[in-house]
């Protein structure tokens, strides 16, 4: 039974899985308008002024966008793009033609021949530092001579969770451009701000914080200061507590006692009054024996 199935899928009842097995072959490049590029380009960069595609199956599209060249060196600028779609049977996933490009897309020693085909009687260089556009990271080469300046840009994005929608597998850029007179700033400019219009729901990738001041915080309240101490009388029973305890008190001063207490200090004294009589009780100097 299985063998019958497969000879009727063979035979025409499935031609999807008939033409994967037949087009896992590039076809060869044809020319198309540069508007027919799913790219959008600012303004401000090289102009267009040419475009071609090749397919393989049905999987992978490939184009080249040419851009104007200004100065007299070799080659072509262009913007290059390379689709992988996601097969949309079984077959088609179990049979899909190789990518026409590697991953990782560079090795060293790949990305040396190819900045010296691309750059020949200039000294490239690998930038140094990791740029980003709309859609990412992505590295660059930059070669120069006394009076030109050319770079190489290149980008994998295969991000499906936060950028490419699910009919997406994956989408390569390189950018390679030349330019008399400008700097690599103005060169980079223009492929970082792209648009890629291959799907219409294709999202930009979260730009980078920067570590030194991205860092959200909230400022401390700042504190009042302590007011100023300022001298102030203290109620009468506190100057009782403070006068007991002090050790350098100021000196009482004589006060009249009422009759009941002064009848008491009479009674108890050793001076010499007697009796009921009144008598003054002379001031007290605390430290002192009465």
């Amino acid at each position: 039974m299985a063998l019958l199935v497969l000879g009727a899928m063979l035979a025409g009842c499935a031609p999807g899985f008939r033409r994967d097995l037949g087009d896992r072959l590039p076809t060869l490049w044809s020319r198309i308008q540069p508007a027919d590029v799913p790219v959008l380009l600012q303004d401000g960069g090289a102009r267009p002024i040419a475009a071609r595609r090749r397919t393989i199956g049905e999987v992978f599209d490939s184009y080249n966008l040419i851009l104007a060249n200004p100065t007299s060196l070799p080659g072509e600028n262009r913007l290059s793009l390379d689709v992988e779609w996601v097969p949309d049977s079984i077959f088609g996933a179990m049979t899909r033609p190789d990518r026409p490009y590697p991953v990782p897309l560079y090795t060293e020693e790949r990305l040396l021949k190819t900045l010296r085909r691309e750059f020949p009687d200039m000294e490239p260089a690998i930038g140094d530092t990791v740029r980003r556009n709309r859609y990412g990271d992505y590295d660059f080469a930059i070669a120069r001579n006394e009076t030109s300046a050319c770079v190489l840009a290149w980008q994998l994005i295969d991000d499906r969770e936060r950028i490419l929608p699910e009919t997406l597998a994956a989408i390569r850029l390189e950018w390679r451009v030349c330019g008399s007179g400008r700097s690599v700033e103005a060169l980079l400019r223009p492929f970082e701000g792209l648009i890629l219009t291959v799907a219409p729901d294709i999202l930009e990738a979260e730009p980078v914080a920067r570590p030194s001041l991205a860092i959200p915080y909230e400022p401390a309240t700042p504190r009042r200061p302590p007011p100023a101490a300022t001298a102030r009388p203290l109620p009468r029973e506190t100057m009782d507590e403070f006068e007991g305890n002090s050790t350098a008190p100021p000196a009482a001063t004589a006060r009249p006692l009422p009759r009941e207490t002064m009848n008491e200090f009479e009674g108890n004294s050793t001076g010499t009054g007697t009796g009921n009589s009144p008598r003054v009780i002379p001031p007290l100097v605390l430290g002192t024996p009465p």
